[in-house]
């Protein structure tokens, strides 16, 4: 997630050995990816009120971006991840 200070990033990570039974893994970080930049603010539509059990109210309007995912690649190889406004 993004902040007025620091930018919504995506790392991407090669995975070269996971030891179940000594829970540790053998992890490089590949790239780092920026999704969106400090400070950034979402362009997305925000929710009307439909029962007044349930308002609304400015929690539902996010300050900055927030990356969604993992969405996973039909073959398994991949993991995808977006923004809500993009």
């Amino acid at each position: 997630m993004s902040s007025n200070n620091n930018p919504a990033t995506i790392l991407v990570l090669n995975i070269n050995h996971i030891d179940w039974s000594s829970k540790t893994a053998n992890v490089l970080i590949s790239k780092v990816l920026l999704a969106e930049p400090a400070g950034d603010k979402p362009s997305m539509l925000i929710p009307l009120s439909t029962n007044p059990i349930q308002p609304v109210t400015s929690l539902w309007i996010p300050d900055n971006q927030q990356i969604h995912g993992p969405t996973l690649h039909p073959d398994g190889r991949f993991a995808l991840f977006y923004t809500m406004d993009r």
